[in-house]
């Protein structure tokens, strides 16, 4: 009786050993796997759930969530502000029912009449 092990890859279906590829094509190739499904006309879903099956089968390195990542703190860059731009004037009226409206200065004022005879007429 040999102790030997059937290879994991042996062990899987056409299908998944097609999958396999695809998989090792997009590693290789580098980008997104959403992408590479899409030049390749493979379902993304497809994939995504290939590489989970194929991790369980031990052909795919596991991507557990409880793995330990090296984290690069962000780096922080000094600002200085040059200049403020102004705020654009406003007109605000505040209904009784509390609804602000704020319209700006120069606001097209077809629009404005637009808008008033639409609240006056929710208010009636």
């Amino acid at each position: 009786m040999s102790n030997t092990q059937a290879s994991p890859i042996k062990s899987l279906t056409a299908r998944q050993r097609e999958w396999l590829s695809h998989l090792e094509a997009w590693r290789e190739r580098g980008g997104t796997l959403k992408a590479y499904a899409s030049a390749n006309e493979l379902s993304v879903s497809g994939l995504y759930s290939a590489r989970r099956v194929l991790e369980q089968h031990g052909v795919w390195p596991s991507r557990a969530r409880n793995e330990t990542r090296e984290v690069t703190p962000p780096k922080l860059v000094p600002v200085r502000l040059t200049s403020v731009l102004p705020v654009p004037a406003m007109y605000r009226l505040v209904l009784p029912s509390g609804v602000i409206l704020e319209i700006p200065e120069h606001a097209d004022p077809a629009r404005c009449r637009v808008l008033l005879a639409s609240v006056s007429e929710v208010l009636r």
